[in-house]
């Protein structure tokens, strides 16, 4: 995986899901995930939701199909691409 240099996620609000409802809402949001064993964020786009997980396409071609998002770390960006 290749990163966009960003920082690492700051303790507040912005970049945990705690609180936020995650499910077919999000589905066609640019988000970035944090992944804490590479140290870095990746940015992609929300592709779908079965109901339970997403699957999250990365901007490097790499696609996760079942990411339980209550569970990460990510930040919802303000460009989407096709809702």
């Amino acid at each position: 995986r290749t990163s966009d240099a960003y920082a690492p996620p700051a303790d507040d609000a912005e970049a945990s899901p705690a609180g936020r409802a995650v499910g077919a809402e999000i589905v066609g949001w640019r988000l970035r995930v944090w992944w804490p064993d590479d140290d870095a964020w990746y940015a992609g786009r929300v592709a779908s939701f079965d109901g339970e997980r997403h699957a999250v396409e990365y901007d490097d071609g790499e696609r996760e199909e079942a990411c339980d998002m209550r569970n990460e770390t990510f930040e919802l960006l303000e460009e989407t691409l096709e809702a």
